[in-house]
């Protein structure tokens, strides 16, 4: 296991803020804090093995519980 870089922590703690908005929102890349729609994609696919899109449509699809419901 890789020792975490204050820059992939910073990285993994915004990707999981993201995971919450795309669930609960409808906000794009831009909207969530990320000016490159290119750096959040990699960023986002790194820290998650999928991109936004296929996130969002999984847990739309699935609408089962998950951490970010109250």
């Amino acid at each position: 296991m890789r020792p975490c870089t204050p820059r992939m922590y910073l990285e993994k703690v915004r990707v999981n803020k993201a995971e919450k908005l795309l669930i609960t929102t409808k906000l794009n890349s831009t909207q969530i804090g990320y000016q490159s729609i290119s750096s959040f994609y990699n960023a986002f696919k790194r820290n998650t093995s999928f991109s936004p899109s296929q996130f969002r449509t999984f847990h739309e699809s699935n609408n089962s519980l998950n951490k970010y419901q109250d």
